[in-house]
């Protein structure tokens, strides 16, 4: 399988505690970037910092992200480079709002199962600490069948 990630995702290291950790999507056997939207963090040394961003939709479209390849269906984790203490939810956008919500609290989801582009939120909660939005872009095909044939 490819991997398609254009240069709108980022990656903030681990050891940037003026900013919260970044975070990727493992799908299956596909790990993924996503793209840091709005954020408060207060575990820095500066004291705190604040950055209002894009909702989703807008930041797929503004940053021109491609949308990376997933089979419907896959079962997907979060994952926070050094941030792993957060209440984790995953929302499912349309192009104007949620749409619905894919976890609540663990970071752990399934794919949809409709083929084409989604657009997914990934909003990791904290508490004092802060809170951070992330936006994740796939483009879901359908399920391959094993067939045999005999």
């Amino acid at each position: 399988m490819k991997l398609s990630v254009s240069a709108g995702f980022i990656s903030i290291p681990a050891c940037a505690a003026d900013e919260p950790p970044s975070a990727s999507v493992h799908m299956g056997d596909i790990t993924a970037a996503t793209l840091m939207g709005s954020y408060e963090w207060n575990a820095g040394a500066t004291g705190g910092s604040r950055e209002e961003a894009l909702v989703p939709p807008q930041a797929v479209e503004m940053e021109e992200l491609e949308a990376v390849d997933v089979e419907a269906g896959a079962d997907a984790s979060v994952a926070l480079e050094g941030g792993e203490n957060a209440e984790i939810d995953v929302l499912l956008w349309n192009e104007q709002s949620v749409q619905e919500e894919l976890a609540s609290g663990t970071g752990e989801f399934t794919v949809p199962s409709e083929e084409g582009e989604h657009i997914i939120e990934i909003f990791a909660d904290w508490g004092e600490e802060g809170y951070a939005s992330y936006t994740l872009f796939i483009d879901v095909s359908e399920e391959e069948e094993d067939e045999e044939e005999g």
